[in-house]
């Protein structure tokens, strides 16, 4: 990620995440009053998940670092579906985030039937 794409994230935060997202300096940011000293390579996972999050009225910093990870690991059919329901529940959001630390079918049954619940 050049430096020009890494400030444009950067700017991104301020504008739509001011209320939550306070950006310290150029290699760090503050989710929910949580330093996080940011690497480039996972800026653009972590806009996804606050994004992702930003519906819900309460949402950790944890949660919101634990999602960009799995949406960073997470296989192409397991994000589809996960990106198919524009607003999802808390509970889906950590179903996702199990599914892709330890997959299994009940987990992933869980998970479909929250994000049906969901749409």
């Amino acid at each position: 990620m050049t430096k020009e794409l890494h400030q444009k994230y950067l700017e991104f935060f301020k504008k739509n995440f001011s209320n939550y997202v306070e950006v310290v300096d150029f290699n760090s940011i503050k989710i929910r009053g949580e330093y996080y000293r940011i690497q480039r390579c996972n800026l653009h996972f972590i806009a996804d998940a606050m994004v992702e999050t930003d519906h819900l009225k309460v949402v950790k910093c944890k949660t919101i670092l634990e999602l960009s990870n799995a949406i960073k690991t997470a296989n192409f059919s397991l994000l589809q579906t996960f990106y198919s329901v524009k607003v999802k529940s808390q509970k889906a959001i950590e179903l996702f985030i199990e599914l892709t630390k330890n997959p299994n079918a009940t987990t992933e049954a869980q998970f479909q039937k929250e994000l049906h619940a969901a749409a």
